[in-house]
This record gives C-alpha cells, sequence and structure tokens, in this order.
C-alpha cells in the first residue's frame, strides 16, 4: 500500500485544559446552518522518553493528538518531536521504518490491536529539533463499548492510559506551523506523514489478552473465554487416568468457580487434557485424552446437564512454558494439565441488562486516567549485581493490574539480572521474574499473555516493556533510569497490598496497589 506525505496543512487542538474533557466532534448533517461553538480546550496526551540508536539514547516528546472511531476503522493521530536532541537520523524508532511499533489496548475489553496501516519512510531522512511529525496509523475497528483505551508505545514511553475515543473526525483548529518535507529542517515547521486506510477485506489484525494468576491452580481470563489449568500431577498419579485423593477437592473447587462464572448459553465447557514432551505423541494423545474424559466425567455429576461438555487430548501440542532449560523440571509439570475452558457470562454496565437468557457477571474495571509520569516510587534495592530496582505504585487499568518500575545501571556494564525464564513460566518473557503475589489467598499474578497459548503471529508475547538486550543493552547508560512497565492479572477483589516477588531483587511486601 503507498502511503502519502500530505503536503497540506493540518492543524490540531493544541490547548492544555481541563482534565476528563472530550475533543470535539465535526458535524456532518447535511444543510446545517447554525453556527457552532468553539470546540473546548481539551487536556494533552503526551510523554517524554529515549528510543535506543546503537547504543545512544535518543529523547523524544510523543503526543496522542487523537484517537478516532470511524466507520471501517480506527484511527490513532500522533505527534513525535526531539526533545532536546539537535537531529538523529535513525528511521527504525518506531517501527520498521514505518509507527506501526504504537499498539491500541482496549483496558476492559481484553484486547490488543496491531498496526494495519502507517506512513512508510520510503527515503532517508533526519528527525530535527523543533520540527513537529505528525502522523496518523490505521487499526482495526474498537468496539462501541470501548470510551477510552491505553496506547501501547515503542521505545521507553511505556502505557499511555486513559485516551478517549472520539465518534468520528476530530475538528482541527487552526495552528500557525508551515508545512515543510520529510528531511527538511526548518525549525517551527511541521512535516505531516499521511498513510492510507487499510484495503477494504483486508485481515483482523487484533489478539484478544488472556490475564493470568495462579496457586492451587491457573486461571487465565481473556475477552469472552475463561481456562483453569490444573496440575496433572495433584489430580493423577504418573501414568494414570484415576483421580488422586486431592483432586475432588480440587474439582470440587472448580466446578464452583465454573457454576459462578461459566454462560450455560454458549457450550460446551471443554476439558482438555494435555502432556509434556516426554513420550511419543500417540501415547500422549491417548493419555491426555483420557485424563480429560475422567475430568469431564466428575465435573458433569457436580454441574449437572445444565451444561454441555467436550472432552479434548491435546498431548503435548500446546505447551505453556518451554521444556528443555535450566528450569526443564518445573517447565514439564506445568505442561502436564487438564484445562476446563468456558464462555464467561455477559458482562453489562450497572444501569444495564443482560440479553435473554444471559447471566451477568462483574464489570472487570474502568480504564486508567492518563498520567503524565512515572507515579509514586514506593520501594528500590539493588541485586547482587549491583542494579537497581525502584518499584513504582502499581495501579488498575480496566481488567488488569499495570506495575511500573525503573531500572538503573549502576555498574558500569550493560547486563541485567532480570532473566526471561527465571521458573520455566512465561517462555519469552523479558520481565517474567517480577510477578506479583496476594498473601492471604496464594494468588499469584502473573504477566498478561497475548492470545491464550502465544502460538499466534508474535509467538510468546506479552503486555509488558520492550526487551532490553543485544543492541538496546548497550544503550544503557550509567546512572539513567529506564521505565518498564507490565501488564498482570488483577488483585483479588478488596485487595490493596500486593508482594512484589522480583526475582534476583528480592521480595517488596505491603506494596500499595492504587
Amino acid at each position: 500500500m503507498k502511503a502519502r506525505v500530505a503536503v497540506t496543512t493540518v492543524s490540531l487542538i493544541m490547548l492544555a485544559g481541563c482534565t476528563g474533557s472530550t475533543p470535539a466532534v465535526r458535524q456532518t448533517t447535511a444543510g446545517a446552518t447554525k453556527p457552532q461553538d468553539p470546540p473546548p480546550a481539551r487536556q494533552v496526551y503526551a510523554r517524554k522518553g529515549t528510543c535506543d540508536s546503537g547504543g545512544s539514547d535518543v529523547p523524544f516528546r510523543v503526543e496522542i493528538v487523537g484517537v478516532e472511531r470511524q466507520a471501517e476503522h480506527t484511527r490513532l493521530r500522533l505527534a513525535i518531536s526531539l526533545d532536546g536532541a539537535e537531529k538523529h537520523h535513525d528511521m527504525a524508532f518506531f517501527g520498521q521504518s514505518d509507527f506501526r511499533g504504537f499498539r491500541l489496548l482496549d483496558p476492559v475489553g481484553r484486547r490488543l490491536y496491531r498496526a494495519k496501516s502507517s506512513h512508510q519512510l520510503d527515503q532517508f531522512g533526519w528527525y530535527y529539533k523543533d520540527i513537529r511529525y505528525e502522523t496518523e496509523i490505521y487499526y482495526d475497528p474498537l468496539p462501541a463499548s470501548a470510551g477510552q483505551i491505553t496506547v501501547i508505545a515503542p521505545c521507553t514511553f511505556g502505557e499511555m492510559t486513559g485516551i478517549p475515543v472520539a465518534q468520528g473526525e476530530l475538528t482541527q483548529s487552526p495552528t500557525p506551523l508551515p508545512t515543510t518535507s520529510w528531511g527538511d529542517d526548518k525549525p517551527g515547521t511541521k512535516v505531516v506523514l499521511g498513510a492510507d486506510p487499510p484495503a477494504p477485506g483486508a485481515r483482523p489484525n487484533y489478539s484478544d489478552l488472556y490475564a493470568v494468576e495462579d496457586g492451587a491452580q491457573e486461571k487465565s481470563t481473556g475477552t469472552d473465554e475463561e481456562s483453569i489449568a490444573l496440575r496433572a500431577d495433584v489430580l493423577f498419579a504418573f501414568d494414570k487416568a484415576d483421580l488422586s485423593a486431592k483432586a475432588r477437592q480440587v474439582l470440587d473447587d472448580v466446578a464452583e468457580e465454573t457454576r459462578r462464572r461459566a454462560d450455560p448459553s454458549k457450550p460446551p465447557v471443554t476439558i482438555a487434557g494435555h502432556t509434556d514432551s516426554k513420550g511419543d505423541d500417540p501415547y500422549n494423545l491417548r493419555l491426555s485424552l483420557r485424563r480429560a474424559q475422567t475430568v469431564r466425567s466428575y465435573l458433569s455429576r457436580r454441574l449437572g446437564t445444565d451444561y454441555q461438555y467436550k472432552a479434548e487430548g491435546k498431548g503435548e501440542t500446546q505447551p505453556v512454558a518451554e521444556e528443555g532449560g535450566s528450569n526443564d523440571k518445573q517447565a514439564s509439570a506445568k505442561n502436564r494439565r487438564v484445562e476446563v475452558s468456558y464462555k464467561i457470562k455477559q458482562v453489562v454496565e450497572a444501569t444495564g441488562a443482560p440479553s435473554p437468557g444471559a447471566t451477568a457477571a462483574p464489570l472487570p474495571g474502568t480504564p486508567a486516567p492518563f498520567q503524565e509520569g512515572l507515579g509514586r516510587p514506593v520501594a528500590e534495592r539493588k541485586n547482587e549485581d549491583g542494579w537497581l530496582l525502584r518499584v513504582h505504585q502499581p495501579y488498575r487499568d480496566g481488567a488488569f493490574m499495570v506495575g511500573v518500575y525503573e531500572i538503573v545501571n549502576e555498574t558500569g556494564g550493560w547486563e541485567h539480572n532480570i532473566t526471561p525464564r527465571i521458573d520455566g513460566e512465561q517462555p519469552g518473557s523479558m520481565w517474567g521474574g517480577l510477578t506479583w503475589l496476594d498473601p492471604a489467598s496464594g494468588r499469584r499474578q502473573r504477566i498478561v499473555r497475548v492470545g491464550k497459548y502465544g502460538t499466534g503471529e508474535d509467538g510468546y508475547t506479552y503486555v509488558a516493556a520492550p526487551e532490553i538486550t543485544g543492541k538496546w543493552g548497550f544503550g544503557w547508560a550509567e546512572h539513567v533510569p529506564y521505565r518498564i512497565y507490565a501488564y498482570y492479572a488483577p488483585p483479588p477483589p478488596g485487595v490493596t497490598a500486593l508482594t512484589l516477588d522480583a526475582g534476583p531483587y528480592g521480595t517488596f511486601p505491603d506494596v500499595p496497589v492504587k
């Protein structure tokens, strides 16, 4: 798709105003003659951060001009400018010579949207100081219920929460900045980098998000589906498909949770058996199916005929932990499991009503307001290598909790000590060593997973800050704090403080949750 560079003036609302005001929307009613009131001032949604360029940190300012709900697309409008640097020529700061590194997250609908169309920088050029670079990015349509979303930005900008979604095109107000071309260095100008909308019929480009928590069992909650993973080692003896003495209490708890959460009008309740990679494929498929059938029989007796049931054997085809490493024993045990999955009861507003035959479930939370900074620091500690971890107060964003941290290189080296597979969990997660624990219930909140099994377009990916290894790792300047964030399963209802398990940095008890 050929992108375009606009050469006409595009004007934006740039006035700072009160928090929570809504951007004005252009009226398009034919024949309207009534003069419109001036558009209200709006809050400016902007954040400063740095992008790595071959070992040096380049400072930028990113402003979210607006998110527009259009008939067939969602359009994100951005304004980017250097923040102190004179100039820089790296074209891949925000994508692969484009701006696809920006994503949209619906924190209530539990869905991540990837860019479908953005401007392609098809010629060499520089970012210059005192020039405003305006661009647009297109995504799949947001649901009508999404009034505010979170923009997940690349580099160190992190999560930009509480961005309002406008109905239709935002009103544009005059701006004195003249337009120049990409690569020019005229201070006090702007460069408009337009993009064509996606072609009709383009493949959707979004994924459901799964909040992962574990204790006696692991629960993953997506947009409209929930799965409870039960360790096979608790349910069964080695190489057996008969329930152990401990299994009945565990399955009674699962039956109660299923009755509370599952929608019987959207069958079936699926019970899937899984194995580790030991043994041959036919053996693993047979064993996993026998175990699934055993659990199905037990749950059907407890839940009765209001539900329909389906048993499946998956063998080793859908691992959730990576075997073969230093934590192979723990990873293999995690892969040996039985998963109970079901559609969640319909979520409705407090003043609304579910559709006929459906039962309402509690709302998963409301979007967090925008915050420009990191929030309040609550604790810090160095690891044995001298790296400093500073913990900021975590906060809720819709159906999730957001952990915010700073890591500071105080050693002179570039390597850090939060490993991606610290305990065999969450393969591929650079920040998997940072988890939150509720001591009262024993539930542990892990980083939100993109897709149920992480086997889609992105492989194993998570809603968290980019990995800091290789090229970007060499850009860790000494004594400079680097902002890290990660999305987690929310804490249990009523919980106002958690313990952070930070792996090599130790534990941080009684961290307040905002």
